[in-house]
């Protein structure tokens, strides 16, 4: 019951910090596009692109010691410091608060780079770079990643790096759903928070469950076989 009623705060608690980011975010988003007369989809990544690359700096911004699952793009946006993940995160949270369709793209090769996969409504990927100084100065379509010799891998899935060696494919594979946890820490707190709540309240029930039933059956064993009070009445005798 404590480790219910703890994770169960735990998790409100992060959901209340993911709808404050989503609100920030979708603003500010709204707010770019908006004063940059953004008409579509290419015009509104452009916008959102120069905004990050003019705002968020990985100047005095420290490769390692940073948290395990990275600041939030709110962090980001509103101190204004990040490197290449933290402003493809704060882009690809932004793209979707506008509607436009984002994930995360893992450069390997001779350098490491993170930028953002667009996906527009006729099926483009496009690539987007916005920490400055970008790799990628203009948005390029993912088969033009050949044309930059640095690099010469990519995934969705941060495997590689993890292992140090690819064990997929190329690929650009997105879990369905899946974006949106890796892109907000507080959401992916909040899951894991309200999954170990929930796991909980399935045990309490369980064993309540299993208490009532037993205490049911101790019940039943007690009170014996039923006793008649009246003997039954005696059988007519038939003639043969």
């Amino acid at each position: 019951m404590v480790i219910f009623l703890a994770t169960g705060s735990f998790g409100i608690s992060e959901a209340v910090s993911q709808r404050r980011d989503n609100r920030y975010v979708e603003e500010l988003a709204q707010n770019i596009t908006r004063q940059s007369n953004a008409r579509d989809a290419i015009s509104t990544i452009i916008a959102l692109r120069d905004y990050l690359r003019h705002n968020v700096t990985r100047d005095n911004y420290p490769v390692v010691g940073r948290p395990f699952l990275r600041d939030t793009a709110a962090y980001a946006l509103q101190t204004g410091k990040g490197r290449c993940g933290e402003s493809t995160r704060a882009f690809i949270n932004m793209a979707e608060s506008v509607g436009i369709r984002a994930q995360r793209l893992y450069l390997e090769g001779q350098r490491e780079h993170v930028v953002a996969l667009v996906t527009l409504n006729d099926g483009r990927q496009l690539i987007v770079d916005s920490i400055d100084p970008p790799y990628f100065q203009n948005i390029e379509e993912l088969h033009q990643v050949t044309r930059h010799p640095e690099f010469k891998y990519y995934s969705s899935i941060n495997l590689h790096r993890l292992f140090k060696s690819p064990s997929l494919p190329a690929n650009t594979y997105e879990p369905p759903g899946l974006t949106y946890f890796l892109e907000n820490p507080h959401a992916l707190k909040e899951l894991f928070y309200f999954s170990l709540s929930g796991t909980c309240a399935a045990l309490l029930a369980l064993g309540f469950a299993r208490r009532y039933f037993r205490a049911r059956g101790a019940a039943t064993d007690s009170a014996g076989p039923s006793v008649l009070r009246h003997p039954a009445p005696a059988l007519a005798t038939v003639d043969q």
